[in-house]
């Protein structure tokens, strides 16, 4: 479920040397230096300024944001729950082989994912990945597309892990559940305006079980981020904020904020259970 790399085509200008060493650059992390050095992924130097290199990869005939949105237009391109469990199943293993190899995408969106006309889905768009590296003291922030980059980026974090990534997971998923445009669109091109945009569906973060805004449900906790201040320096520009409760059930007619009492949670929109929402919960999750 990762797109295959066909080729490597590199300018005729190149030289033999230039070229092997525009390989070596491409394969490697870039981190130089004694094992107590750190430095930044900005720092980090590509190898590859004195030409250009092409990458071919396999063809399929449609990505999965083109899928999404035909459904509104064509109702025989309609996404079922077969679609969706069929992608979803695909896109784990693709993403569980991608973290196990220790590299982090960075840009997850439906666009980024292939389909072919048999149902095989493949993740591409590899311009933002990088391998996952200790010595590294902070990654790049401006990554991720912003309706599907995580709230501990926004937030300011330094180092991130793969959760990131899974974030960007919850996101595509929701969008397939919802079938009405991706879940996270806000309407300005602005952090402000997207951490206000996860916080009005995915609660404020809440710094203990007592917080004002946790839900009924002792049990229902994705809303609960006890180290959001240590983890995130520009937490404190909105610590202050009214808390906001999670609507993430809501949107789909669940009843998960309220305590249960051993009933089952109530799922209203269409084509969507109960295992479904508890995925999507634990998918975006605040707490990384």
């Amino acid at each position: 479920n990762i797109v295959d790399l066909v080729e490597i085509v590199t300018n005729r200008q190149l030289s033999s040397a230039h070229r092997k060493a525009a390989f070596a650059a491409s394969s490697a992390d870039g981190i130089s230096g004694s094992p107590g050095d750190f430095k930044d992924e900005e720092d980090e130097e590509d190898g590859s300024k004195d030409g250009s290199i092409y990458m071919v990869f396999e063809y399929l005939e449609y990505d999965l944001q083109g899928l999404l949105n035909a459904q509104f237009t064509d109702v025989n391109m309609r996404v079922s729950p077969v679609h969706v469990k069929s992608y979803m199943k695909q896109f784990l293993e693709g993403v569980r082989y991608m973290h196990t190899n220790k590299i982090l995408h960075r840009d997850l969106k439906a666009a980024n994912i292939l389909v072919s006309r048999t149902g095989r889905l493949k993740i591409a768009d590899w311009g933002l990945a990088r391998p996952e590296n200790a010595k590294l003291q902070r990654y790049t922030p401006t990554v991720f597309t912003l309706w599907f980059r995580p709230p501990e980026i926004l937030m300011g974090i330094l180092k991130y892990e793969s959760s990131a990534d899974m974030w960007s997971v919850g996101c595509i998923f929701g969008e397939m559940l919802r079938r009405g445009g991706p879940l996270m669109a806000a309407m300005k091109d602005d952090d402000v305006e997207q951490i206000d945009k996860i916080f009005s569906l995915c609660g404020t973060p809440k710094l203990d079980s007592s917080a004002p805004g946790v839900a009924e449900d002792p049990n229902y906790r994705h809303d609960l981020w006890p180290g959001v201040a240590e983890m995130c320096p520009n937490w404190h520009l909105f610590a202050e904020l009214p808390p906001k409760p999670r609507q993430l059930q809501q949107m789909f007619g669940g009843n998960a904020h309220v305590a249960r009492h051993g009933a089952p949670v109530k799922v209203t929109h269409r084509d969507v259970t109960v295992k479904g929402l508890a995925l999507l919960e634990r998918l975006l999750t605040l707490d990384p």
